[in-house]
Parts: structure tokens; sequence; C-alpha cells
């Protein structure tokens, strides 16, 4: 029988590491599909209902993007959302932003949280998507790019409609003065609405009202309150459909006509203001 040394063990197991082959999954090094973990930009989504849930699709069809927690006061939506991404879902957003580590975040919540879940995320040094309209007024809007600014982070804010090609082909053929000399401009937008039920209902078993509610006044739960579209009719969560929608084609416009290097002379408008029923935004 031959003596085996420790050193003689040692050496065989050396050996037979360098000799075997090491099996990688290749997922490591990343697919057609993904990229490789560690080029991943790792993503948070705030708000998967409506928009929110398309907004997810995106993301998950982005090679350089993994999605790996939701949070959403309806427990339906960010359960459905966890389960297709297999990510965690939280209930609370604060609880995302504590426990997870994440490099970006998509934030597509009723307008009245745009700026609140903003800041959570600017003050982490955590990029942010944000759909329209940004705040509920002109300092909310300063405030986050000013945020951001200090902090250095990237921020995207939802005019998709610059990247569909007739807006911007167009823009570009107004810019160029191929269509001639423009005289005037006339934006149009999707009315906004009268009426809402004010009766006080029962809250769904899915939804937590409480966060829903959030930093806007507490209120008792109507069945029109927390539904799209009538969360754009109520002032306490929207600056309205004309404000909310209106964005896109406003922005398209001074994309056009650079009205934004220029800056507005004058501004007057006229709108009613509905007086009756839950809704309260003014309606062209």
């Amino acid at each position: 029988m031959t003596k085996l040394t420790r050193r003689d063990l040692l050496k065989g197991v050396t050996l037979a590491t360098f000799a075997s082959p090491m099996i990688v999954p290749r997922t490591v090094f990343g697919t057609d599909e993904k990229a490789a973990p560690s080029e991943r930009v790792t993503v948070a989504h705030i708000g998967v209902g409506g928009q929110g849930n398309g907004l997810l699709g995106a993301t998950l069809a982005c090679r350089e993007a993994q999605s790996v927690a939701m949070a959403d006061p309806y427990q339906d939506r960010r359960d459905a959302a966890a389960a297709v991404t297999n990510a965690k879902a939280y209930a609370d957003l604060r609880d995302l932003f504590d426990k997870e580590k994440i490099d970006a975040v998509v934030i597509a919540t009723p307008d009245h949280w745009h700026v609140p879940a903003a800041i959570y995320a600017g003050k982490r040094k955590i990029h942010a998507y944000i759909e329209k309209p940004l705040g509920l007024t002109i300092e909310q809007d300063l405030t986050i790019a000013k945020l951001f600014k200090q902090n250095n982070l990237v921020f995207q804010y939802g005019t998709q409609q610059r990247s569909q090609p007739h807006c911007y082909i167009g823009s570009e053929l107004v810019r160029r003065g191929a269509i001639g000399k423009i005289k005037s401009i006339e934006v149009t937008a999707p009315n906004g609405s009268t009426g809402g039920s004010t009766r006080e209902a029962p809250v769904p078993a899915t939804l937590d009202f409480d966060l829903w509610i959030g930093p806007a006044p507490k209120t008792p739960y109507t069945v029109d309150r927390c539904v799209t579209p009538g969360t754009y009719f109520i002032y306490d969560y929207s600056i309205g459909y004309l404000g909310g929608w209106g964005s896109h084609p406003l922005d398209i416009m001074v994309w056009a006509s650079d009205a934004d290097l220029s800056g507005p002379v004058t501004v007057e408008g006229n709108a009613l203001v509905p007086t009756d029923g839950l809704y309260d935004t003014v309606i062209n």
C-alpha cells in the first residue's frame, strides 16, 4: 500500500480541479434575450395597474433591465406583476425603498404620488422614469428637478410621443420650414368629465385605501375615486385631463416651435369647472 501524504492529496485535488471542466450556466455570460447579471440595470416598479403594467412589459422586453420588485396598494395587481417577473411584492413603496437594492425605478402611480415617490428615489440616489404629468404644482416639479440634478441622477419624463416617428418627423419638418411659415398652432386634447359618485362605499378587500390616498387629503372611498379615468378628474390627485393627457400634444407643439426657448408672452384661458359630483377639474 502506497503511503499518501497530505501534500500528495492536495496535489491530486488541484490537478483534478484543473482537469475537470467547469460547468457555468449560460445566463452568467448573458443571452440574446438578457444581458449578463453584472450588466443589467435592476428596476423596481411603483404602480403596476393600467399604464404601469404596460411599462412593466416594456421593461421586461429590455435586454439590459431586470425587474426585481413591485409596489402597489392593490394586492391583486402587485401579486400578479410579481408572479410574472419572479420579483418581490410590497404594498408600501417605502418598504420597497428600504429593503431593495435597485438602480432605477419606474413610477406609474396616480398623479398625486408621482413627486413623493420620486423624492424617495432621488434621496437614495436611484434613477427614475415617471409618468406624466409630473407633479400637481410647479413648485413640486422644480423640487424634483433640483434633487435629481444635485445627485447627478438620470430622470426621464413620460412623453412617449417624442419616440413616435410621425411626431418627430413632423416636428423636424416644421423646424426646417419645410411646410412654410407657421402663423399659428392649434393643439387639441380629450375633454375632462363631470359627475362621479360622492356616495361612500366599502373599500375593496384588495385595496389598502390609506396607502392609496397617501399625501392627499383624507376622504371617504367611493366607487369612482380610485379608478381610471376618475382619478384624472379630481384635483386632490391630478391637475386634470387637460394638463395630464394634454401634456402630450402640448409637448410636441413646444418641440416643433422652440416655444421652450422663447417662453410664453401671455397665457389666458377659459374653462368650465364642474360644481356637482366628485369630479372638479376643469373641462374644455
